[in-house]
Parts: C-alpha cells; structure tokens; sequence
C-alpha cells in the first residue's frame, strides 16, 4: 500500500536542535553538580551544550523518517 501523494514524509532538524539543546544544558548542570568541571569554567560547559545541539541536529537530519500522521 503506497501512500497519498499529499501525504509527505518530512524530516525535523528543528525539533533535533530544540531537544539538543535542552539535553546540552541539562547534561552540562549535571557535570557542573557532580563536579566533573568547575563551576567556572564556561568553555567546557558551553562546549556540551553546542556539542550536544549539532548532535541533536544531525539527529533529527540524518535519523529515520517517521511515518506520516493519517
């Protein structure tokens, strides 16, 4: 079964970056609170969140497509 033509299967690299970045931010408190980097230290936090978003970005590039919504 094949589907509509008005039906398209669409990527998301929007909603990748928005997750990515909440995920960067989060797993940058995270090794701020388990001491893993120093508080001030805003090179090493800085460089998760923007790690973290570019993977979450590729993510919602590269990843499968999802099925579209009947």
């Amino acid at each position: 079964m094949q589907a509509s033509p008005d039906r398209t299967r669409t990527r998301h690299p929007l909603w990748g970056a928005l997750f990515g970045l909440l995920l960067g931010v989060g797993v940058a408190l995270l090794v701020v609170v388990y001491g893993w980097v120093p508080f001030s230290s805003w090179l090493e936090m800085l460089a998760f969140v923007i790690g973290i978003t570019a993977f979450g970005i590729l993510v919602g590039v590269f990843a499968p497509i999802r099925r579209p919504s009947w």
